[in-house]
């Protein structure tokens, strides 16, 4: 009985060996499904720090946005403002350019009348000195007419009368 003792012990050892060897397979594979799982813990807390850190930019970036919108819609009312400004001053400068370009035309037409008039002038002025001139020789002449027919007139009163006495 001892040998079979022996052999149930024996077998009992082995079976302890195998169990110790089974128990330290399933120790290191619980030993790497914890390093594993300590690792993705690890990953996980990276990632839901990233997570908070991006809503934080989201959420700053929405805020942004929002308050961007009211300044962007400052920013086109400006340019539709600015486009109707632009519009009318282009209208005016066109409608100035145009009474320009009448004033210039006026301008040019006042100054071809004035060279026709200095023209006229210097044809007619030496006429007009010699019509004074004349006018003068003829008033001359009519006062020596004049003096002469009243010469004439009194000589024959005095003839007249002195053949009347």
């Amino acid at each position: 009985m001892g040998e079979e003792k022996e052999a149930g012990v024996a077998g009992m050892h082995g079976k302890l060996k195998q169990t110790e060897n089974m128990f330290l397979k399933e120790d290191k594979k619980f030993e790497d499904y914890k390093k594993k799982m300590e690792q993705q813990n690890s990953v996980e807390e990276e990632l839901r720090e990233q997570l908070h850190l991006y809503s934080g930019k989201f959420e700053q970036f929405q805020q942004t946005l929002q308050k961007s919108n009211p300044v962007f819609q400052s920013y086109k009312r400006e340019m539709d403002e600015m486009s109707t400004r632009i519009r009318n001053l282009e209208h005016e400068n066109a409608h100035l350019r145009l009474k320009c370009h009448k004033t210039d035309v006026q301008i040019v037409e006042a100054d071809e009348e004035e060279a026709k008039s200095k023209k006229r002038m210097a044809i007619l002025e030496p006429q007009n000195k010699r019509l004074h001139q004349l006018c003068k020789t003829l008033t001359t002449e009519r006062a020596t007419y004049r003096e002469k027919l009243s010469n004439h007139k009194k000589a024959k009163e005095e003839e007249g009368a002195q053949s009347e006495s």
